[in-house]
Parts: C-alpha cells; sequence; structure tokens
C-alpha cells in the first residue's frame, strides 16, 4: 500500500475568506476596539499568545469550546458563508493523492460542522482546532508522529506569519496563500516553501514540492 504524504490545511483565510467575520467578532469582545490593520498583527504569532486575547481567559489552554464569548459571536457568522469556490473544488481532488488535515485556530466541531455543510469534511481524515490543542506546532507534531511520517512527507497550506513560524518550529515547510490575513509583505518574514495568489499556483507548488 502506498502511504500518502500530508497536506495540512489552515481553516480561516485559506478555505473561507473569513477575516472580516473574525475581526467582528474579536472587537466585540475585546476591551477596546481596533482596526483591521491592527488585528492582523495578532497573527504574527500564536494568536491565543497575544496578550488581548489570552487576557479573556484566565486558562485559556483549557477553555476553548464553543461557549466561548469569541466563539458564540464567530460561529453563527461563519455558518452563513461558503467555502472560497475554487479551494472547495480542490480540496477532493487532492484527498485522491494526499492525507488531508485541518490544524486550525478555531474550534473542531464548528470547522467539521462547516466542511459537513459543503460536502467536505469526509476529504479530512482529521480535524485539529483550538479546543484539542492552542498550539500548532504540537498539533502538527502529533499529526506527524500519528502517520509515521517525518517534516520533509507534509506541508502546510496557511495565510498567515505566525502559522508559518509555528510551521517552521517542527521543520515543517509552508505554501502560503495571499487571499486571506497576511499580504505577500508580512508572509514573507517567515521565509515560507512558496507564496501563491491562485489555486493553480498552489497546486502546481504542492506538485512541485512532493515531486
Amino acid at each position: 500500500m502506498i502511504t500518502k504524504k500530508l497536506l495540512l490545511f489552515d481553516f480561516d483565510g485559506v478555505i473561507v475568506d473569513s477575516p472580516k467575520i473574525s475581526h467582528d467578532s474579536s472587537n466585540e469582545i475585546l476591551p477596546k476596539p481596533i482596526d483591521l490593520a491592527a488585528y492582523r498583527l495578532f497573527f504574527h504569532g500564536n494568536i491565543f499568545e497575544h496578550k488581548d486575547v489570552a487576557d479573556q481567559s484566565t486558562d485559556v489552554e483549557l477553555k476553548i469550546t464553543d461557549d466561548h464569548p469569541f466563539y458564540q459571536r464567530y460561529i453563527p457568522r461563519l455558518m452563513t458563508l461558503s467555502p472560497i469556490e475554487q479551494v472547495h473544488a480542490l480540496i477532493p481532488v487532492l484527498a485522491e493523492r494526499f492525507s488531508l488535515f485541518v490544524v486550525t485556530s478555531t474550534t473542531t466541531g464548528a470547522v467539521s460542522r462547516f466542511l459537513e455543510q459543503h460536502g467536505i469534511l469526509s476529504s479530512f481524515k482529521q480535524v485539529l482546532g483550538s479546543d484539542i490543542d492552542t498550539n500548532k506546532s504540537r498539533k502538527i507534531t502529533n499529526v506527524l508522529k500519528s502517520e509515521n511520517m517525518s517534516p520533509v512527507d507534509c506541508l502546510f497550506i496557511t495565510d498567515t506569519l505566525g502559522d508559518i513560524r509555528e510551521a517552521g518550529k517542527v521543520g515543517v515547510q509552508s505554501i502560503a496563500v495571499t487571499w486571506g490575513f497576511h499580504e505577500r509583505a508580512d508572509l514573507e518574514k517567515g521565509s515560507p516553501y512558496a507564496i501563491v495568489s491562485t489555486v493553480e499556483e498552489l497546486t502546481q507548488k504542492i506538485q512541485v514540492f512532493f515531486g
């Protein structure tokens, strides 16, 4: 049996165009509303380690659920959206060749319901949300261990500098997309394997990486 290589997908900004609803939901719980440019800076690292986010919970590692104040606002908005059309079409195609995972800062249940609603949950082997672990480096490591794969057998597809950095900590390369939270200038700071602006480019870079 041929072992499939691993493709890890971030969710927000990659599969669904959600920066605006994330920003709006955050502004309803932050001590003081901030503009979108300032909000994007939260994602230069792990969002849950940012002071303004961590202050919303005294024990954020243990209290990430759909009942968290942010997700109470964000999830209803999420469920009104649709996946990015070309990404939605690509995912089942990639699932034929690769083992797909979602590694996200949104909760497992919310993402799973969204993917099921749009007919692509079955394309993913597992969804690992913030309720499982708020640290993406650990989640990526756990996927590698569970699949008995090395970092060179894996790519992380993301839209934020923070994710590129978290994947890099465990030796996993990233393809960064420019249709999400961060623009090219920010993404370049993480030195990803590639930065792409279209789904066609994404497909090409995946093929080149794995040969």
